[in-house]
């Protein structure tokens, strides 16, 4: 089985090709002439499918096998024959369920094939040539999965959470999504709420929502007890910013542009911010938003995988830079960098003030939605972000990545000491087991082509946005990737693959990321850049020459404060100004 290792080797990638049946010619499995395609497998190829799928190959109503039919029932997973363990489970192995392919990536390391449900993402033929892609779920439950895999959460449109709800009810091996987890994302302030009622601190929060909470002249924004609601929007925002000044961060709901998220540098930059995103439409009129008091610290996630409510060990931690360009300029992209790093405790401090506490474990396992239904077991991945402030030395939760969180999940990967496939079959088929890290840091590093960022407010849905995004996205469209693509610390995004060549599909031009790991955050950043170098990539962008150099000194002052962390061998000076 193909790991992710220091040392390791790219499993190679399988190639399918489309062949029609030959005209008069009767399929064996479906006893009639046709012209449907079917997937072939060229030789040298190991098939995985579902039960008979070997024996269905080329299975004609004569007895003889022809080449042109094979068992689409169970979706076909080629990988090498030599190099890894052969599955031979009468199951049809591992399913990414996706939008946008965020994890696509995964999908080759584990022998795995890719649900894409998108029409976009299907339109721009993404990750073909890379690995077996679907776009019809039913496909995939025919094929009697091992494991369904969600790598991202619901939204308006796609009812993410509630299909992954319903298949673990039709007993399929799920994990990685759930009604829950959509409205722990989506609906902040509820999520919000949610900590505080588990004893986790909060900094102080306001929701500015047009259609409930009260009028802006009953607010305490010293009641730190609570997550105040104000019946309003930009208007009545502006005018407590005048009344309150102060440092605040914005925040959307939903699943709003990352770049819409703003810290301002003071009340009167935040005044202005606002009416910008009024007047431009990206804080539409009848849609809430969150200001959040800044708070000085250091930013930093703890994330633990969750099976049926029961926290998995050991956790890990991410410092990662969200802003485009090195020195924290341009827009905010969610992720250029991470930093990851597991804990060798099982109780470390951070998990202790967040995550951990009793209270919220118990929440876990019996979560209740905003109006008090009850939902199944929490059943994915759960990060929170938060502050330790400068201040108090204490954790401040600012928001739940409830999901797969990126890029860090590819640099944990780099951490990860378990075989990739079996350890997420086993927690979707409900076993809760530890996970074995390797020491040290992990690093990843975001690259990617114009016209990204700025396709991140367009949405395909929106007429007048389609036809814009389908123009800018044509110069990241079908740009060869040349240099190691396979090399295991590669993680290929918004690609494809054709006549062995791999190039870009022009999805959003997220085209990889890139991993490395070592002693230290310099030894993994410089691991990672060694394999950057060697790619070429057209107009490559990433944020090569700061991505490290916060976690560097954040580290430093973690471990001043009382924090648990690896060894990071701060420069002396670093460690003295933490102190202080």
């Amino acid at each position: 089985m193909a790991r992710v290792t220091q040392n390791g080797v790219a499993p190679a990638i399988a190639t399918l090709v489309h062949i029609r049946p030959p005209a008069g010619q009767v399929c064996g499995r479906h006893g009639r002439e046709h012209g449907l395609f079917h997937d072939a497998i060229l030789p040298g190829i190991a098939l995985h499918g579902g039960p008979d799928a070997e024996a269905e190959q080329g299975a004609g109503k004569d007895g003889r096998q022809h080449a042109h039919c094979v068992n689409t029932s169970a979706p076909i997973i080629g990988v090498p024959q030599t190099g890894r363990k052969e599955n031979t489970s009468s199951m049809g192995g591992i399913f990414l369920y996706s939008k946008s392919g965020d994890l696509a990536a995964l999908a080759p390391r584990v022998g795995g094939s890719i649900v894409l449900v998108r029409p976009f993402a299907v339109k721009k033929r993404l990750y073909h040539g890379l690995a077996p892609v679907l776009t019809d779920p039913e496909e995939m439950l025919r094929a009697r999965p091992e494991a369904i895999l969600f790598d991202t959460v619901g939204s308006r449109k796609y009812k993410t959470g509630e299909l992954a709800d319903g298949w673990r009810r039709r007993k399929y091996p799920v994990w990685g999504a759930g009604a829950i987890n959509d409205v722990l994302e989506l609906d902040r302030g509820f999520a919000l709420s949610v900590a505080l009622e588990c004893g986790i601190r909060i900094p102080k929060t306001i929701i500015f929502d047009p259609k409930s909470g009260d009028t802006l002249g009953k607010l305490d924004p010293e009641d730190r007890s609570r997550v105040h609601r104000v019946k309003g929007h930009v208007k009545e925002a502006i005018q407590f910013l005048k009344d309150a000044g102060g440092r605040w961060v914005l925040k959307p709901f939903d699943n709003a542009a990352t770049s819409l998220t703003y810290v301002a540098d003071n009340a009167e930059d935040m005044q202005h911010r606002l009416e910008e995103a009024a007047e431009k439409h990206q804080l539409e009129p009848g849609t809430a938003f969150i200001l959040q008091a800044f708070v000085s610290g250091v930013e930093v996630s703890t994330e633990v995988p969750i099976v049926d409510g029961e926290i998995v060990y050991p956790a890990n931690s991410t410092i990662e830079t969200k802003k485009f360009m090195p020195g924290d300029l341009g827009p905010n992209t969610g992720c250029q960098t991470s930093v990851c790093y597991a804990y060798e405790e099982e109780r470390p401090k951070l998990l202790n003030q967040t995550i951990g506490r009793r209270d919220f474990a118990d929440w876990l396992k019996r979560p209740r939605g905003p109006r008090g239904e009850l939902h199944l077991p929490y059943h994915a991945m759960l990060d929170i972000n938060c502050i330790v402030a400068e201040e108090d030395k204490r954790a401040y939760m600012l928001e739940y990545c409830p999901r797969f969180g990126y890029n860090a999940i590819y640099a944990n990967f780099e951490l990860i000491d378990d075989d990739l496939r079996d350890l997420f079959v086993a927690f979707a088929n409900g076993e809760a087991r530890d996970i074995s890290y390797r020491p040290g840091f992990a690093y990843a590093i975001r690259v990617t082509i114009p016209p990204y960022p700025h396709t991140d407010a367009l949405e395909e849905d929106k007429p007048e946005d389609r036809g814009t995004l389908e123009r800018m996205l044509q110069m990241a469209t079908h740009v060869d990737v040349i240099g190691p693509a396979e090399s295991p610390h590669v993680w290929l995004l918004d690609a494809q693959k054709v006549g062995g060549q791999v190039r870009t599909a022009g999805f959003d031009g997220v085209v990889l990321e890139v991993t490395g790991r070592g002693e230290t955050i310099e030894d993994a950043r410089d691991a990672a850049h060694a394999v950057l170098d060697e790619l070429d990539i057209p107009d490559k962008q990433c944020r090569r020459a700061d991505g490290a150099d916060r976690a560097i000194k954040d580290i430093a002052r973690l471990q001043a404060w009382g924090f648990e962390t690896p060894y990071a061998k701060p420069e002396p000076r670093v460690l003295a100004e933490a102190r202080t």
